[in-house]
């Protein structure tokens, strides 16, 4: 893994409207943030079929701005 991608640390998955908040606050506080789909494994094994979370639903990861 690239020593860039090493310094990425994965906050927790999020959907609208919460998405934005958080995505807004991490840059208050100074943090580069990437947002990455997340997948089918990482729902609860009672959302078997939940299209519209993966669809929306993003994990949060951010940085230290340099």
């Amino acid at each position: 893994m690239p020593q860039e991608q090493e310094q990425w640390e994965r906050r927790f998955a999020a959907a609208p409207p919460r998405l934005q908040e958080m995505v807004t606050m991490y840059e208050s506080l100074g943090y580069e943030v990437k947002l990455e789909p997340i997948t089918a494994a990482e729902l609860p094994s009672s959302c078997d079929n939940c299209a519209m979370a993966l669809a929306l639903s993003r994990a949060i990861y951010t940085r230290r701005r340099t």
